[in-house]
Order: C-alpha cells, then structure tokens, then sequence
C-alpha cells in the first residue's frame, strides 16, 4: 500500500535483516516484489520544508541500530543533527515517542511504533502513536492512534 501510494519510506535494522536473509522478522517469506522495494528504499529521507532541512532517518545517521534516548544530553543531539545536516532529525529504532526542541531551535522527534507489541505478560498491544510536523509552524505532534489525542507537541 505505502508502495502503491508513493509514500516516501526508509530502510531500518529490520528491512536490512529481511534483505539479508529473504524473511521478515515474523518468519514470513517475502515476495521477490517485497525484496525489490525494500531494496530500493533508502535509508534516509531529507526535504527541505519551509526552509528548514527535515532529515528522516531510522535511528542515527551512522547506525540502523544505534538510537537516540529522549533524554540524551543537549550537545549530543546538536552533534547528531549537524552530522545528518538538518534542523529538524525524524528517527525511530526506540520505538519510544519524544519530541526535544533544543535551545538553537531545531528539533528532534521520535513519533513512536503506530504497531505496537504486546505488553510484557499480556496478549494486548500497546497504544501504537504516530507523528506530525507542520512546517508553517515548526510544531512536531505526536498522536496517540487509537483516539488521536496528543502525546507530546512542541
């Protein structure tokens, strides 16, 4: 579906395990179109939006696997955005949705897992959240997907 939408996709830790090893992380076996997408799909997405670099990526610009904690210390995160050349940085890999906007003004924002897995112990799944940024307003929101009632926005 995303695919058919032309809706823009990056790779992460698990699309790179699929291609490597033909399955998903479900065990199911992939179509010869699935592995070609997947493939094709970069590892990160950059647009300039109302003048600001937007910079999506799965976790850290070096790393598919190396995640960026909500609480990481200011300059770490002035680090991370100056290395992957943007103002504001869109990441994943944690699963963990934060929204930081830093003293300089730019922004890092993880919007979460909209599918989430079960809660330790139980069958029930955790409320999956997504993220939406509004560069007119320079506002990242993140929504929880159940009832779309707001997280974190700043």
């Amino acid at each position: 579906m995303l695919r058919d939408r032309r809706v823009p996709c990056i790779r992460g830790n698990h699309e790179r395990w699929a291609l490597k090893d033909g399955v998903d992380m479900s065990g199911w076996d992939l179509s010869r179109d699935s592995i070609a997408y997947l493939a094709s799909a970069p590892t990160y997405w950059r647009k300039l939006i109302v003048g600001m670099r937007v910079v999506l990526t799965h976790a850290r610009p070096e790393s598919d696997m190396k995640g960026i904690a909500q609480d990481a210390p200011e300059d770490e995160l002035e680090a991370i955005l100056d290395e992957a050349d943007a103002d504001v940085l869109i990441v994943g890999h944690t699963h963990v949705p934060f929204v930081r906007r830093l003293a300089s003004g730019k922004v890092v924002a993880n919007p979460g897992a909209l599918l989430r897995d079960p809660a330790p112990g139980t069958d029930v799944k955790s409320p999956g959240t997504f993220g939406i940024f509004d560069g007119v307003a320079r506002v990242f929101v993140v929504r929880r997907a159940v009832d779309g009632a707001i997280i974190v926005s700043r």
